[in-house]
């Protein structure tokens, strides 16, 4: 939902998404139980 609403936001003040040439960087935290290991699947998503 994060990633969504970036982007949401984004296009609300751009106008448009294709102006967009890169994104720098992008920090993902998961909030998950101790033997989940797919953290990279869940920030990739976004």
């Amino acid at each position: 939902m994060t990633g969504i609403t970036l982007l949401s936001v984004l296009q609300v003040v751009l106008g448009d998404l294709g102006r967009i040439k890169r994104i720098a960087k992008l920090l993902g935290m998961v909030n998950a139980v101790p033997d989940f290991g797919d953290h990279p699947a869940v920030i990739n998503g976004y």
